[in-house]
């Protein structure tokens, strides 16, 4: 497997986050043939992610895996990604993290009921299993690169204003085009991913009591975020979720990605908490990486 792992740097990298970004490196070297690509001082965003891209095909890699760097990511999501990937024929598959600010919500979204050509987005979570959605972040994304380079025109990144006058990141223009051309975008609620946020790493331990935080700071805007109340939200989600467990006959517990950890620092393949298992043998570095 030719695997680039793509971390552009556009300042410096938050030491909180710096010992598992070279985990993460380390990890991907470890599934096959590594190039890093690492761009430095390049905005805005787009511009660093499409020199990402360039690097992964013009070594012929299979796949393109984007860490941004304050973002910290579980150890064995690679491996983990990679295998929902190929299981399940996904072009891309992003982890599971919360944004940045108040209200926390998860970087994951997907298009309400209208069509392919509807605007009208919702913002989605779930506390397990891997989920079809319409956009997310790329803090933590698995991309299909060759799928990418065959479908997609460049540049694949861009920013842009949309026709409301509105500022549109780079990230939701590439999942749009991706949605767009047929591709499947699936996230993969087992990789839990942690957020730098000023001092603070935002996770599913502490997103509550943030949100709580913040609207006692500042009371002023607590009812004006446009957002799916959390218990009306969590009430559906928990309900649908139980539904789907018991139409696929799973198991009332899903094993923690703390074990999931566990199980790949003593075995060769990881079993995945999907309906299928795919297997992806453990070889030695042999790459030079950039």
């Amino acid at each position: 497997m030719r695997l680039c792992v793509g971390m552009p740097i556009y300042d410096t990298v938050p030491g909180i986050a710096f010992g598992r970004l070279l985990a993460t490196a380390g990890e991907a070297a470890r599934l096959g043939e590594v190039t890093f690509a690492s761009p430095f001082g390049i905005a805005p965003h787009d511009r660093a992610r499409n020199i990402c891209a360039d690097v992964a095909i013009q070594t012929n890699c299979e796949y393109l895996f984007f860490v941004d760097i304050d973002t910290i990511v579980p150890l064995g999501s690679l491996r983990h990604m990679v295998g929902v990937m190929r299981d399940t024929g996904a072009h891309i598959v992003s982890g599971h993290y919360y944004r940045r600010g108040y209200p926390f919500t998860c970087v994951w979204s997907k298009r309400m009921a209208g069509g392919p050509d509807s605007e009208e987005w919702s913002q989605v979570d779930a506390e397990a299993g891997i989920h079809e959605i319409g956009t997310s972040g790329l803090g933590c994304a698995l991309i299909d690169i060759q799928w990418v380079k065959n479908n997609l025109s460049k540049p694949y990144f861009h920013c842009g204003i949309n026709q409301q006058g509105t500022f549109v990141t780079d990230d939701i223009t590439f999942y749009r085009k991706v949605g767009d051309m047929g591709g499947k975008i699936l996230g993969d609620a087992y990789v839990r991913c942690g957020h730098v946020f000023e001092r603070v790493v935002v996770t599913d331990d502490n997103v509550k009591v943030l949100r709580e935080r913040h609207r006692e700071l500042n009371p002023e805007v607590s009812d004006s975020i446009d957002y799916l109340p959390e218990d009306e939200f969590d009430r559906a989600h928990r309900e649908a979720r139980e539904k789907e467990r018991k139409e696929k006959g799973e198991p009332e517990k899903i094993e923690s990605l703390t074990r999931i950890e566990s199980k790949i620092q003593t075995a060769g393949t990881l079993e995945l908490p999907t309906e299928n298992t795919v297997e992806i043998p453990i070889v030695k570095w042999k790459g030079s990486h950039e």
